[in-house]
């Protein structure tokens, strides 16, 4: 059966990654107004055109920063403590037996260590907001150094909310045996990641959706959660293999017995000598192709082991490494659910 944790785990390190940048660079900046303040009194701040009056605030902002520091840090410490010491490279450190148990828990650990901090991100917000009033109330311009503050805030901020999102997407999955319905909150709670800023240089990433869903499609006799968690770790593929822009197609259609989905990205494709292999564990579908994030090499073949479990099927339906049709299509088969006979009365 599939687990909301297990879906998180696919996109988790990708937002604490994430998080690792700004929560540095807001401590730097802080620690540049208040350390420099302590050292240098007025003619600091002067120089860094942060008002006296001002000071007070970046003070709380210290505070706050240092309790998001303490979060991340626990977060760190508990997921090497779940995995042995051995995360990210999960592959072929841990056994599989355990591995599914261990993603979980990742996943888990990644809800909880966000929760903790959308508080503390709105306090921070709050802080901003202070001198922003501040600066308006004595007609000066924002000083470079709080815009810095303000934009770090702001980026933490989102990276909360989307994987809050998300959270609260994969939650209403549950409720939904309707493969359409599925496909779209998963599409919703994935968005973060196709269109934003990378981290590193603050390019934007800008990937493109079509869905083509078939209307109508019966119900089929997958765990929804599963479901969920397969399409999760394909989506994820998809657009850490596209990179910073490309576009991807979702299709819906049936047969007599089955109801298919087809994701198909524009990526660099599958080399030839891979195709076969890329399906066992610990083989990852995009190296070098996301440099922000690396693989696990474990998604696709947990992913498809959970649909073979219940009859479905997970497999590459085409790719190609050059001209116009460049990209691939992986295809997950879902058995339509038998409909109960009536009995007839005698």
């Amino acid at each position: 059966m599939g687990d909301i944790a297990f879906a998180m785990t696919e996109y988790g390190p990708d937002f604490m990654h994430f998080l690792g940048k700004p929560l540095t660079g807001m401590g730097a900046t802080i620690n540049w107004v208040v350390e420099g303040y302590r050292r240098g009194g007025i003619k600091h701040l002067q120089r860094i055109g942060v008002d006296k009056g001002d000071i007070r605030y970046y003070k709380q902002a210290e505070k706050l920063q240092a309790k998001l520091g303490t979060i991340y840090e626990t977060w760190s410490n508990s997921v090497l403590k779940v995995s042995g010491g051995k995360y990210p490279q999960l592959t072929n450190q841990i056994p599989r037996s355990q591995l599914l148990k261990v993603k979980k828990e990742i996943g888990r650990l990644t809800i909880e260590c966000l929760r903790d901090m959308k508080p503390i991100l709105q306090r921070m917000e709050a802080v901003s907001a202070r001198i922003d009033s501040s600066h308006r109330m004595k007609r000066r311009k924002k000083s470079h150094t709080h815009n810095t503050l303000d934009y770090y805030s702001s980026m933490l901020s989102g990276i909360v909310s989307g994987f809050e999102k998300m959270q609260e997407s994969f939650g209403k999955v549950q409720k939904h045996v309707d493969v359409n319905r599925v496909v779209k909150e998963v599409l919703e709670a994935t968005a973060f990641f196709r269109q934003r800023k990378r981290s590193t240089d603050q390019k934007t990433i800008k990937i493109g959706v079509e869905t083509r869903l078939r209307k109508s499609l019966p119900k089929t006799s997958i765990d929804p959660l599963t479901l969920m968690s397969a399409l999760t770790n394909v989506f994820s593929n998809a657009q850490k293999a596209m990179g910073d822009s490309g576009r991807m197609t979702v299709e819906t259609t049936r047969t007599k017995k089955n109801v298919f989905v087809r994701v198909r990205d524009t990526g660099p494709g599958i080399p030839r000598a891979k195709r076969k292999e890329i399906m066992e564990f610990g083989i990852g579908t995009h190296p070098g192709r996301f440099p922000e994030v690396k693989g696990w090499g474990t998604g696709l073949s947990l992913s498809s082991g959970l649909l073979e479990a219940q009859g479905g099927k997970l497999r590459i339906l085409r790719t190609s490494t050059r001209g116009p049709n460049r990209g691939t299509t992986i295809q997950l088969r879902l058995p339509i659910k038998p409909v109960a006979k009536r009995r007839r009365r005698a």
